[in-house]
């Protein structure tokens, strides 16, 4: 009697197990023989989540409630708290000042740049967001201004310097994806680097470049704090021009305007004036693109700068901790399950970030009921045919048919979207974050092309191995 006891436990035992690693269908009373399963060690490292959006259904579900490291599917969440809370139509302003009095087309004063933080100007991702050195000399030239006895000063004071995120990696500081948020913003925040020159286009006083020659290909960092880029390493013979992050874009943006007021006779002394009476005119008003063409350009092409600036949109003024508990709030009144959810940044580059395929499915259902979906779904870039997703189903039925954000880092892979139906409207929420694969990226491609080609198209003879799946290596 004791030995059929233990017999009828271990087989329920081996039966449970199967249960809990089989992906079922919500709903069912039992697992599916029909319902797809992620391959081999796939079904080890992958989280995936699916949700009908006409029946709220979750159709398919592995891992889904696991914590993973989104990499940039994080902009998703970013891009969808800022449509809860702002007005997609509102922009950035930067106003610019001249302080002090004027006399006979001498400003006894200052130039005053008051920074918000806006990541666009000079940004050669938007036209109309250039020529802001040049409008703030028009604007000087307007009120009759020749010589400025003061500076130019870059003010600062109205934005939370809040560092470079937690989890962003010392080797990404220097990369121009890893170029951080700060108040004052200017080109990207990148400058071109050459090598053995040190001369930075364009101009950054403030950057200082060090080399320190040792054996080895040429390597370049810089410490989280600091403004000091260190390359060590041999130079090529003929040197060296790379694209760098710039930590210092005040100074890019103070020498610009004063380099652009030279080109016009405007002289500037630089003396140190406090106030000195007088008001304050206006010189120049810079008003960015609307959030919405920001977000949608982010959204595209993976843009991190873009995302920690429309992050800090949620608490102006305040720290990022400040606008990442304002982000929170939103999904926990709307009654989403926040369980094993850790936020750093906006952009999904931090390693410390943590989200669940269940969380993110559920605010990309909650997005389409919403009153801004149609403007929510338009932030996407559709699948095989554009943005960092352009390879990604192609030639396959879902392309552009399926609108998803890509994230990729080293030992990540992940997308976050909707399928669309034949009006272009919503079907389902999609959802897939893979963390520590041992395959090549584009074989976690093809076998999650597969997953979605048995949960969509299960009749279907396509063979996703003959779909192109760019396995080149890109951080977005």
């Amino acid at each position: 009697m004791k030995f059929d006891t233990r017999m009828t436990r271990l087989l329920m035992a081996i039966m449970l197990a199967v249960v809990i690693l089989t992906p079922i269908k919500a709903g069912s009373d039992s697992p599916q023989s029909s319902t797809p399963a992620m391959p081999g060690s796939f079904a080890k490292t992958t989280g995936m989540y699916v949700i009908d959006l006409k029946t709220g259904e979750v159709i398919y579900e592995i891992n889904g409630s696991k914590a993973f490291i989104p990499a940039s599917v994080t902009k998703a969440l970013t891009t969808a708290s800022v449509l809860c809370l702002k007005d997609s139509s509102e922009m950035f302003v930067t106003p610019v000042v001249a302080l002090g009095k004027i006399n006979d087309g001498t400003l006894n004063g200052n130039v005053v740049v008051s920074c918000v933080g806006d990541p666009t100007i000079e940004s050669r991702h938007f036209k109309d967001a250039q020529g802001f050195a040049d409008s703030v000399t028009s604007g000087l030239q307007a009120l009759g201004i020749r010589h400025i006895t003061g500076r130019v000063v870059i003010d600062e004071a109205g934005f939370h310097n809040s560092g470079i995120p937690t989890g962003w990696m010392t080797e990404d500081l220097t990369e121009p994806y890893g170029a951080e948020l700060q108040a004052a913003n200017f080109a990207d925040n990148c400058v071109s680097l050459s090598m053995p020159s040190r001369k930075t286009t364009p101009s950054t006083p403030a950057l200082t470049v060090e080399h320190k020659k040792c054996k080895g290909h040429a390597r370049l960092r810089r410490e989280r704090s600091g403004k000091t880029i260190t390359m060590t390493g041999t130079l090529p013979r003929k040197g060296l021009t790379t694209r760098v992050a710039n930590p210092v874009a005040a100074s890019t943006l103070k020498t610009a305007i004063e380099r652009s007021m030279a080109t016009v006779g405007i002289s500037i002394e630089n003396r140190d004036i406090k106030h000195s009476g007088g008001r304050a005119e206006l010189v120049y008003t810079h008003l960015s693109p609307r959030f919405t063409d920001i977000m949608r350009s982010l959204m595209f092409r993976s843009d991190n700068l873009m995302a920690e600036g429309m992050l800090r949109t949620l608490a102006p003024g305040e720290s990022r901790q400040e606008a990442i508990a304002e982000e929170m709030d939103i999904w926990k009144d709307n009654e989403i399950d926040m369980s094993y959810i850790m936020l750093e940044d906006g952009s999904g580059l931090s390693r410390n970030n943590r989200l669940t395929p269940r969380f993110l499915a559920s605010v990309l259902d909650w997005m389409s009921r919403s009153l801004v979906a149609q403007s929510y779904v338009r932030l996407f870039p559709r699948a095989g045919v554009e943005g960092t997703v352009r390879n990604f189903l192609k030639n396959t039925p879902f392309e552009g048919k399926m609108i998803l954000k890509s994230g990729s880092m080293r030992g990540v892979q992940s997308y976050a979207g909707y399928l669309l139906d034949e009006y272009g409207n919503p079907s389902h929420a999609v959802v897939v974050m893979s963390n520590d694969f041992k395959c090549s990226r584009g074989q976690l491609r093809t076998a999650i092309a597969d997953v979605l080609m048995q949960i969509f198209y299960p009749q279907s003879d396509f063979d996703s191995e003959n779909s192109p799946t760019d396995d080149d290596f890109i951080q977005d």
